[in-house]
């Protein structure tokens, strides 16, 4: 065989023997991307968000949650917003010169936005724990448990979920996704009263879950009674909380 048509074989042989690398890696990319979108659909529907039987399982449907954000993270290098933008199926609203702005979302369940929000706010604060640093962690929250906090001054706590609105004011709260918040373990001292801005955020919180129709309209009216009362008692300190201890 010449040596051009041999040079052009081997050429040709490369050639053909990277793009079926780089096919395989994108396969293997999409394969892995519609595992955890549709693992992460599960994780957010209906039931699992907002109809679980009972307070444990939400709390082990939030720490898988954030263990599949995180392989999204990742495996796929997908924001935990981008991502469940993808499990939503979120369309992108109308920017400037028709075409699309990345930061406005149209979302047509109200429900699937406070679960969102939710989440990535969830992420972010575990992300500053440090707890997705640690593979014995990952391998907990992959099974649904708390995992142990790598940084700060709650290095080897273990993390723990606090309410947003009290279980005690509205029982079955407890049982829903967004009223969960990851924090690091309360500080042994006299727990403080609701701060202004617990006031106010369990109060936003009743409101859109009631907008969502997942929270009943007598519900809500009494935990905005109940945070009005707090609100207008001397204890009542006005900064924002910089813990999210029980």
């Amino acid at each position: 065989m010449p040596l051009g048509d041999l040079l052009r074989y081997a050429l040709l042989t490369l050639v053909a023997l990277i793009l079926l690398v780089f096919g395989m890696k994108w396969w293997g990319k999409q394969r892995t991307e519609k595992e955890i979108i549709a693992e992460l659909r599960t994780l957010t529907s209906q039931s699992s968000s907002f109809e679980q039987f009972n307070a444990g399982d939400t709390r082990k449907t939030l720490f898988k949650t954030l263990y599949q954000l995180h392989l999204a993270e990742d495996k796929l290098g997908m924001a935990p917003d981008e991502a469940l933008d993808k499990v939503f199926k979120v369309r992108k609203k109308g920017g400037f010169m028709g075409g699309t702005d990345p930061d406005r979302y149209e979302y047509s369940n109200p429900g699937e936005k406070l679960v969102r929000n939710s989440l990535v706010s969830n992420y972010e604060k575990s992300n500053r724990l440090g707890i997705f640093t640690d593979s014995t962690g990952l391998e907990a929250l992959k099974k649904g448990e708390p995992a142990q906090i790598q940084t700060g001054e709650f290095l080897s706590r273990w993390i723990e979920i606090t309410f947003i609105i009290d279980p005690k004011v509205s029982p079955g709260i407890e049982k829903i996704v967004p009223n969960l918040v990851v924090g690091p373990p309360a500080k042994k001292e006299t727990k403080s009263p609701p701060t202004a801005f617990d006031i106010a955020r369990a109060k936003q919180l009743a409101s859109a879950l009631n907008n969502a129709n997942q929270l009943e309209r007598e519900a809500l009216y009494r935990i905005v009674k109940h945070y009005d009362e707090i609100a207008k008692t001397p204890e009542s300190a006005p900064a924002p909380t910089t813990g999210t201890g029980k």
